[in-house]
């Protein structure tokens, strides 16, 4: 049987597969890795009985759920897409209906990202909210700012209705927030690190592992954030390329990264105890650093290092 196709709705729909195929292969590359890591995660929160297990836990199943989501929802864009391009061949008028379909399908993979980022950045001003000693005072500003991240995301979402994520003011305040929870939590550890000096060389070191956590996570995030301002709605095909691959390896990385912060964190933790040294793991919790810098047994502990 011989068909006749419009080569323009055909040259599309394999420039889509293509890309999707791309992006489908990074993304289960990508949750291979985060998979990896959440078991680690998972094991060492469970060899443990303190005050902040419970909400970390928490948020390493509830990141292992938005990951798995986003991997179907790739999954069934490449699915959706493939099917399309036979529309396009047999059936051009039905294939309309396929269209339609992968707009909701990568709409729903947008709404499911916005919230993704903003558990994320819970999960960041939680971390930032410890290593400062529970004080409210100092994370009143960022939760405004996260608060206000989720709400002109969701709003630029959903008053476009369009399946491309709109805008660079999203991607902007993600770049802001994560700055400043960022600074915050490393300047917090700046200015431990420097009062622990005389625990000796082993405790600040430490520290400097965990600005170093903390100053690669912030970089990673503003890097992709970055990309994707510059790129998103562009109709330079080239951009088009990177900006959906870059967004691709984001919605495995915006999980990754602080899984990954919990594994190193808990692994210099175990470190520190094994060594034997009792007065720099003491201090250690002291500091409230521990389980991936984002437990502390109380708010007086922190106060105790400033003093």
């Amino acid at each position: 049987m011989r068909y006749l196709v419009d080569s323009t709705s055909f040259n599309e729909a394999w420039f889509q597969l293509e890309l999707l195929i791309i992006e489908t292969c990074l993304v289960v590359f990508l949750y291979g890795i985060y998979v990896h890591f959440f078991i680690s995660g998972i094991r060492n929160l469970s060899c443990r009985n303190n005050s902040g297990r419970l909400p970390l836990l928490t948020a390493t199943w509830v990141m292992l759920v938005f990951g798995t989501a986003r991997l179907v929802l790739q999954i069934g864009q490449l699915v959706i897409s493939a099917r399309l391009l036979q529309k396009v061949v047999t059936d051009p008028i039905g294939s309309k209906k396929l269209v339609g379909s992968l707009e909701t399908l990568v709409f729903v993979e947008t709404v499911v990202s916005v919230v993704n980022n903003f558990f994320t950045d819970l999960v960041l001003l939680f971390r930032c909210y410890t290593i400062w000693g529970f004080r409210k005072k100092i994370v009143a500003g960022p939760a405004v700012l996260v608060l206000a991240t989720l709400i002109v995301s969701m709003s630029l979402v959903i008053k476009s209705q369009s399946s491309v994520l709109p805008g660079i003011m999203i991607f902007i305040c993600a770049a802001i927030t994560n700055l400043v929870l960022a600074a915050l939590t490393a300047g917090r550890l700046w200015s431990t690190q420097r009062k622990t000096t005389s625990l000796g060389d082993d405790f600040p070191r430490r520290i400097t592992r965990a600005l170093e956590i903390v100053v690669e996570s912030a970089a990673i995030y503003c890097i992709t954030a970055t990309i994707l301002a510059v790129t998103v709605g562009s109709g330079n095909r080239s951009e088009v390329i990177i900006y959906q691959i870059t967004g691709a390896i984001s919605s495995q990385i915006v999980n990754l990264v602080p899984t990954l912060a919990l594994v190193r964190g808990t692994r210099e933790t175990d470190r520190i105890r094994s060594s034997g040294n009792g007065l720099v793991s003491r201090d250690l919790e002291r500091a409230g650093i521990r389980s991936g810098l984002v437990a502390s047994r109380e708010s007086e502990t922190m106060k105790e290092v400033d003093s």
